[in-house]
């Protein structure tokens, strides 16, 4: 295996059309300079038919080179990609025009495709248990992603025909790009409400910063923690560059991905503030993150003391173990700690929240309900945050840019009057609580 893709590195093929692609190997794959899975290979070789697998392949070369997606969302459209290959395998087609051509097969088909991924059933496990059905917007984004891909195969028929050399495609008519109907899926992203289970109420995020210093205390080193009322003592597990960010997370509400490929030098000054004059739990500096998700959002926010100390901690850390020199630095504030000599590679989120997920179970820490507190669930800080801001009184557009929201309505989704009635501001522990006067003149200050 690996002297194939050490050939397909040296490679005068084009980069589409091999079976395996990987950012690490072959240099000719767009990319953008951050990319969240930079270091996931995508694998194409077991999809069958051939013509679907060869056809997605050249349909997302043009799509990549065109800028319409990026790497982070290939390996979506090669899940998407392989339920619609068990779709056509169980109906017997082989020919990229599916049908006879016409409007009323085609659109008879689609619905069909639709009620397959209803009754799909998961065979690998995930989010849900393994032999769970598909979530509404999976299957949304999957009916989305077959319809696009035929509409472009559509209008670019004659050049998919030659570049695959498959005269199959010719086939291809209008009626394929009108496959799937508005009434389908929705036409435009869903907006949705806030869910208190994506909330961290007060005492089990208290809860959770208490014992989180558990996942960076070192492995020979024990600490005392309270299980079904009794004292145990625990090891630590030796993380603390993942214990870090989660703390940032927690205490500004960015992304994993965000965070985890931040510069390792990410402050900038504000200009004309003292930071050493700030008072306690006001904005100290401006830090920038990497924004991958949403082209044109902002990616500055203002943080207090507490996040500036656990980043110098984090550069102390990053120098020592990488034989830094004073001045010296990587590219990456969380560099990989496994192959990762240079310091290139940043933490990725599955690997993050794989020793997240471990530290929860070795901790066993549970909710008022007995549920296990994932810590691995570190999105639900991002949740937590926005409802703390807007509970606290914080304008909407100022929680807008600090969310780095593009739309209000983005923003009101966290306004939930359950939530308004529910919570309440009693925890000052950390600085996501701070009253929303310390956000004055945040909106200028962070641009």
């Amino acid at each position: 295996m690996l002297e194939r893709l050490l050939r397909q590195h040296a490679s005068k093929v084009d980069w589409w059309r091999h079976d395996i692609w990987s950012l690490r190997l072959d240099p000719h794959i767009p990319r953008r300079e951050h990319e969240p899975r930079a270091n996931t290979a995508v694998r194409w070789g077991d999809i069958t038919p051939v013509w679907l697998r060869e056809g997605t392949k050249f349909y997302l070369r043009l799509q990549m080179e065109s800028g319409q997606l990026t790497w982070s969302t290939v390996m979506q459209h090669r899940v998407n990609t392989a339920r619609c290959a068990a779709f056509v395998a169980k109906r017997g087609i082989d020919h990229p025009a599916l049908a006879d051509g016409s409007e009323r097969s085609l659109r008879s088909l689609a619905l069909d495709f639709g009620i397959f991924l209803h009754h799909w059933q998961r065979e690998t496990p995930g989010r849900a248990e393994v032999g769970g059905s598909l979530q509404p917007r999976t299957i949304n984004k999957n009916l989305q992603t077959i319809d696009l891909f035929y509409r472009v195969m559509t209008d670019c028929r004659t050049e998919a025909a030659e570049a695959l050399d498959d005269a199959r495609w010719l086939a291809l008519t209008d009626s394929h790009a009108r496959m799937f109907r508005p009434g389908d899926r929705p036409r435009q992203r869903e907006v949705r409400e806030a869910d208190e289970r994506n909330y961290i109420n007060d005492t089990d995020l208290s809860s959770m910063l208490t014992h989180i210093e558990l996942l960076g205390l070192p492995t020979e080193q024990t600490r005392t923690v309270v299980r079904d009322a009794r004292q145990i003592e625990l090891t630590g597990l030796g993380h603390p560059a993942v214990m870090r960010p989660w703390l940032i997370q927690a205490m500004t509400g960015r992304r994993a991905s965000e965070v985890l490929m931040m510069d390792f030098e990410p402050f900038s000054d504000i200009p004309g503030l003292d930071a050493a004059a700030v008072p306690e739990g006001g904005m100290a500096a401006r830090l920038r993150y990497q924004q991958t998700k949403i082209d044109a959002a902002p990616n500055t926010i203002l943080v207090g003391r507490d996040v500036v100390e656990i980043i110098r901690e984090q550069q102390a850390w990053v120098r020592e173990n990488w034989q830094l020199g004073p001045a010296d630095t990587i590219r990456y504030l969380f560099p990989k700690t496994t192959g990762n000599r240079h310091g290139t590679k940043s933490w990725e989120t599955s690997n993050y929240n794989h020793v997240l997920k471990d530290f929860s179970h070795h901790l066993d820490l549970r909710d008022s309900r007995g549920e296990l507190l994932l810590y691995s669930r570190s999105h639900r800080l991002r949740h937590t945050k926005a409802t703390t801001l807007i509970n606290a009184g914080a304008p909407i557009h100022v929680v807008q840019r600090y969310l780095g929201h593009l739309s209000p309505e983005m923003t009101m989704r966290y306004a939930n009057p359950w939530e308004l009635h529910q919570t309440g501001e009693s925890s000052q522990f950390v600085s996501s609580r701070r009253r929303p006067d310390a956000l004055e003149g945040y909106y200028e200050l962070a641009a």
